[in-house]
C-alpha cells in the first residue's frame, strides 16, 4: 500500500483508499470517521482520508435556499461553480470538466449557457457559498442530484481518474 503525507504531514494515509483516489479536485467528501480518528473501513472507506482545505456542504440555511431554487436552477449553479474552478486550473483541467458538463448537460437535458447572469440575491449567495466549498462538491451533489444515474456515475469516475493522473504529474 502506497503512503501519502496529508498536508498537516502529522499523519500518513493510505493513498488508494477509494474515497481518496482523486484527492484533492474530484474525490469524495471527508471521512468524518477518519477526521474522529477511527474509520473502521481503512482501505475500503468510499470518503477521502485525506486533508481538505475547503468545506464539504452547505450549511442548513444554503441547503434551503438551494432547494428553493428550480431543478434547472440547481443544476445551472452547480454547474457554473465546476466551470468557474476549472477555469483557473489549465486547459487540460478545463477539458475534463467540460466533458463532465456534457454529461450532465444530456444528463439532465439542459442547454449549456450558465454563465448568463443570475442577478438575484439568492443566486448571489448560493455563488459565495459554493466558492467555499471543496471542488468536489458540487461535483458530489450533480451526481446526488441526478439520483446515481450510471452515465453520471461513470462521467465522474472518468473525471477522478483523469484528475488523479493530472495531480501525479
Amino acid at each position: 500500500v502506497g503512503l501519502k503525507v496529508a498536508q498537516n504531514f502529522q499523519s500518513f494515509v493510505p493513498a488508494d483508499v477509494n474515497g481518496s483516489f482523486g484527492h484533492p479536485w474530484a474525490c469524495k467528501r471527508k471521512c468524518a470517521r477518519f477526521a474522529a480518528g477511527h474509520c473502521a473501513f481503512g482501505d475500503r472507506c468510499g470518503y477521502c482520508h485525506l486533508t481538505h482545505t475547503g468545506g464539504s456542504t452547505l450549511d442548513k440555511r444554503q441547503r434551503s435556499m438551494m432547494s428553493a431554487l428550480t431543478e434547472a436552477q440547481q443544476v445551472d449553479l452547480l454547474k457554473w461553480s465546476l466551470q468557474e474552478r476549472a477555469s483557473t486550473q489549465g486547459a487540460f483541467f478545463q477539458q475534463v470538466v467540460d466533458e463532465f458538463i456534457t454529461v450532465v448537460e444530456q444528463h439532465f437535458r439542459l442547454a449549456g449557457d450558465w454563465s448568463s447572469g443570475h442577478h438575484h440575491q439568492a443566486w448571489r449567495s448560493m455563488e459565495k457559498a459554493l466558492r467555499k466549498l471543496d471542488f468536489s462538491a458540487p461535483l458530489c451533489m450533480l451526481v446526488s442530484k441526478s439520483q446515481y444515474s450510471p452515465e453520471l456515475l461513470a462521467a465522474e469516475e472518468r473525471l477522478r481518474g483523469q484528475l488523479h493522473l493530472l495531480d501525479e504529474e
